[in-house]
């Protein structure tokens, strides 16, 4: 009741993922993380609502192995 599963398409696993967030800055801070597991990586459309809740979100996310590219 309170999960989301989400199924790659394999067919598409050799491409960067493109990413509105549509505002949210939840949606835009929690695809930032699946792009550090992604072979491609994300783009994140609308990324900057990320510093609403969490201004140094990208800084400590970086200093964790991410590549943040802004």
């Amino acid at each position: 009741n309170n999960g989301i599963t989400i199924i790659p398409n394999i067919n598409k696993k050799n491409r960067i993922v493109e990413i509105n967030s549509k505002g949210d800055h939840r949606m835009a801070m929690s695809f930032a993380i699946m792009g550090m597991v992604s072979e491609k990586g994300v783009k994140i459309n609308n990324s900057e609502y990320i510093k609403t809740s969490f201004p140094n979100f990208i800084s400590k996310i970086n200093s964790i192995g991410a590549k943040i590219l802004r």
